[in-house]
């Protein structure tokens, strides 16, 4: 989510460490999501699919909580109890 902090990432791809910066980190991610989702039209769910698309169409931290709850509940065949902003990392105030 944040092409400059390389560390948040873990790619056995050996081209990774060839990267030389943020921008050709943030093209490689581009690229790798759109690979994931042609790849998960065979399997995921709509709702996975949809919150997937949302997500590389707006990579914002909330868009990308929605594809990972959405995973989750695919996976477990639950409903989860946690909240978009439990989850998040990012503190706001409360208006």
């Amino acid at each position: 989510m944040q092409p400059e902090n390389v560390s948040q990432f873990h790619i056995e791809d050996p081209n990774f460490p060839k990267l030389k910066n943020a921008s050709e980190v943030k093209k490689y991610a581009e690229q790798k999501m759109i690979e994931f989702y042609y790849s998960s039209l065979l399997y995921a769910p709509d709702e996975v699919l949809t919150a997937m698309k949302e997500f590389m169409e707006s990579p914002t931290e909330t868009n990308f909580m929605k594809t990972a709850t959405a995973m989750r509940k695919d996976l477990w065949k639950k409903k989860t109890r946690v909240s978009l902003e439990s989850l998040s990392r990012i503190k706001r105030d409360n208006p």
